[in-house]
């Protein structure tokens, strides 16, 4: 499972099965699996279930996507993980690289 978030609220969500991409969308209310209308075997619907109610405007955003990915992949979130500093780097562009792109001495 990938959750992707965005200041802007163009949060993307994904969930691959053995390489194969299940769901990879959006979520602005219920996830529907690629395979729709029919139903996959890999997606349970009841994995989102009061994540989400549109008559009340609230979405699968911000903490209900953690308790999604809980409940998809068997595994509790621990809050610390987000209090914790990870090391950063910045990758050079390869097209500004003379050791990559021959065509830049």
């Amino acid at each position: 499972m990938s959750i992707f978030t965005h200041v802007d609220c163009a949060d993307i969500i994904s969930y691959a099965v053995d390489g194969r991409l299940v769901i990879h969308e959006e979520p602005w209310g219920p996830l529907t699996p690629l395979s729709d209308p029919d139903p996959d075997p890999a997606w349970d619907p009841a994995w989102c279930a009061d994540l989400t109610d549109p008559e009340h405007d609230e979405w699968l955003r911000g903490a209900r996507q953690l308790v999604l990915a809980e409940r998809v992949m068997g595994l509790h979130i621990d809050p610390r993980w987000f209090e914790i500093p990870l090391r950063t780097i910045l990758l050079p562009n390869p097209h500004s690289n003379p050791v990559v792109d021959p065509r830049i001495c």
